[in-house]
């Protein structure tokens, strides 16, 4: 199972999308699932609920800091790491002309699953374009 899928799993169980991104690619930064679930926790739906920033960004922005920050060398690494994020973030922008989860969501896409939850397939979409741009950076 790819990475991807990964991420969709997670987000099919009881993960919301920030932590569902973050735990697909924990063990590439390094960091326990446990840590993952709990960092991420408050980023989703659009950063606790507000549908401000989609959490499937805020997820992967998360991964690019594990990935490229350095405490022995602070300042260059937080340059690196805003410089890629910002490649990631303008290279979604140019696929979906927004970072929004207000603005994403399109709950004519979601559908009610056998068991009766919602199944948010705008969501999973995000997740999967996010995941697809992620690895381009890792």
């Amino acid at each position: 199972m790819n990475r991807k899928e990964k991420a969709i799993e997670y987000f099919r169980g009881s993960y919301n999308c920030a932590q569902s991104v973050i735990l697909a690619y924990s063990d590439l930064v390094g960091i326990s699932e446990i840590n993952a679930k709990s960092i991420a926790a408050g980023f989703g739906g659009g950063i606790a609920q507000t549908k401000k920033t989609c959490g499937a960004i805020t997820g992967a922005i998360m991964v690019i800091g594990l990935k490229y920050f350095n405490e022995n060398k602070i300042s260059e690494s937080k340059e690196k790491t805003y410089k890629i994020s910002q490649k990631f973030m303008e290279e979604f922008m140019k696929k979906h002309k927004s970072t929004d989860c207000e603005e994403l969501s399109d709950e004519k896409l979601n559908i009610v699953g056998e068991d009766g939850k919602i199944i948010y397939k705008d969501c999973e979409r995000y997740i999967l374009d996010v995941c697809k741009i992620l690895e381009k950076y890792l």
